[in-house]
């Protein structure tokens, strides 16, 4: 019996269309035939392209807000759910139209992530009528907003959020995250936000428990004691460190040319073992910080250091054959070159000279346990430059360091489908924020997991040695009852080889 494709039920087609990851393949969907459509479009409005000023916003909204306006007064023959409901995720840029962008979210009921950014008329009542409409919010990103504290108090009592980024919102005082740090927070990345000092901001950010991604940069106030304060108990009774479900943690400061001492680095992987993920950007490192990261953090799957120029290669090999679950590491200015890592299949401009390796990379690097530098082979020679542009002719980046993201980006999942690695400096292959939080609760019992896994493969080893020792204890058993019957057949045929002479 032949079923047809449009027959099957709309659960099954969900999950065979899921695979569809172009923007544009969706929309083809659209058109083949009314189950299609049904999935398709529900997929099609959960995250529209971003809203953007343009010169003729003034005088009509864009074509998605007449079309949302439009489905409001149509009866549509094929679906009865208004196509604002099916939008989870959008994003405003630049929009000075406060009105119009009002006008979207009350049709967006069910919104989930939102990402504000630009907007010289948002404010704290913006906010609060934001808040109201879209209670559902998850996960919100506030960029360069004239916002004040009350704005954070408002979105703490009215929406239960799970990621926060505040980015260059300079009307903020150091408290503006007492507002929101008991809600649960599980993501937080403060970007360029003057005035952060010590003893306030850490301590809020101590107070949130269930954070399990942290990411720090641009925020020049920020020193060793910072570090020191995300470390230490709140009180000698306390039998957990600050932030014990931390999983990834990025501090970039290297705009403000700002050094963070790597030995307070060290010491705060030590009080989270877990950590999966770990970015640094440190202005100079004199220390083995390898060595020293190896010691405290054995289920580091990611690692990425900026400023990492007195880095050798022996230190560097070392670590990776320590770090037996390391799958990717990214050192940038290492200064080192690439005849002292033979395994990488490719470098980045010389004028930007760093390591990116990856998992079958690594697995390389521990296999030659036989390959080994020197110091005088770190040296860079005038060839080493041209050795570079042959391993790897990559576009120039134009002067610009790539900047150390863990957030994701509003659209990257329509535009970017590549599984690897390829923008992972950028964070572009960050899953979104409201799927990978559900997430996060099981990924330290799923490396703990992982580690009573491991041992019961090596007890089944044990035991498998132990049954192969045996089976060749009972092989030699076997060879010397052979030998015995081997010799006590000669004694017989010597006995029947005398008998006839002695007759």
């Amino acid at each position: 019996m032949q079923i047809h494709f449009g027959q099957f039920p709309l659960e099954v087609l969900t999950v065979i269309l899921g695979k569809v990851d172009s923007r544009r393949d969706k929309y083809e969907c659209t058109l083949l035939n009314k189950h299609f459509y049904k999935v398709m479009c529900r997929k099609l409005w959960q995250a529209p392209m971003q809203l953007d000023a343009t010169h003729e916003l003034e005088k009509a909204p864009q074509p998605m807000v007449r079309r949302l306006l439009a489905d409001r007064t149509l009866n549509h023959p094929l679906r009865s759910t208004h196509l604002g409901h099916y939008v989870r995720k959008i994003r405003f840029n630049v929009l000075n139209l406060v009105d119009t962008m009002m006008l979207c979210l009350t049709m967006m009921p069910f919104l989930e992530s939102l990402h504000l950014d630009s907007l010289s008329y948002v404010e704290d009542e913006t906010i609060y009528h934001i808040t109201v409409i879209c209670p559902r919010i998850k996960v919100l990103k506030l960029a360069a907003l004239q916002i004040t504290d009350q704005a954070l108090v408002t979105i703490g009592e009215n929406c239960r959020l799970q990621s926060l980024e505040v980015r260059e919102c300079h009307r903020l005082t150091p408290s503006f995250l007492s507002g929101v740090r008991n809600s649960g927070i599980r993501k937080l990345s403060l970007m360029y936000v003057s005035d952060l000092t010590v003893e306030e901001t850490a301590r809020d950010i101590c107070c949130m428990d269930r954070l399990t991604h942290l990411r720090l940069e641009g925020c020049y106030d920020i020193r060793n004691d910072f570090l020191q304060r995300l470390r230490t108990k709140t009180s000698p009774n306390d039998p957990h460190f600050p932030l014990p479900r931390l999983l990834f943690f990025t501090l970039n400061l290297h705009d403000f040319g700002l050094s963070v001492s790597p030995v307070n680095l060290f010491e705060f992987a030590n009080v989270h073992p877990a950590l999966y993920q770990l970015s640094a950007s440190m202005s100079m490192v004199m220390e083995p910080i390898l060595t020293m990261i190896a010691d405290v953090a054995p289920l580091l799957h990611e690692l990425t250091l900026h400023g990492s120029c007195h880095v050798s290669s022996a230190e560097v090999r070392n670590f990776i054959r320590r770090c037996k679950r390391l799958e990717y590491l990214v050192l940038w200015y290492c200064r080192l070159p690439a005849r002292c890592f033979p395994e990488a299949q490719r470098l980045y401009d010389p004028a930007f000279p760093h390591f990116r390796l990856r998992a079958a990379e690594l697995a390389k690097i521990r296999n030659n346990t036989h390959i080994d530098f020197s110091a005088e082979d770190d040296e860079l020679r005038p060839s080493d430059e041209e050795e570079a542009w042959t391993l790897a002719p990559l576009p120039r980046t134009g002067g610009q360091v790539p900047d150390l993201d863990i957030s994701d980006d509003d659209n990257s999942d329509f535009d970017d489908n590549d599984s690897n690695h390829n923008s992972d400096i950028n964070g572009e292959n960050e899953p979104d924020d409201d799927d990978s939080l559900e997430q996060n609760d099981n990924a330290v019992n799923n490396r703990n997991q992982d580690g009573n896994a491991e041992n019961n493969r090596n007890q089944d080893d044990n035991a498998e040695n132990n049954r192969n020792h045996d089976d060749n204890a009972e092989n030699n058993r076997n060879q010397d009852d052979n030998v015995e019957n081997n010799r006590n057949q000669d004694d017989n045929t010597e006995t029947d080889h005398n008998q006839p002479g002695r007759q």
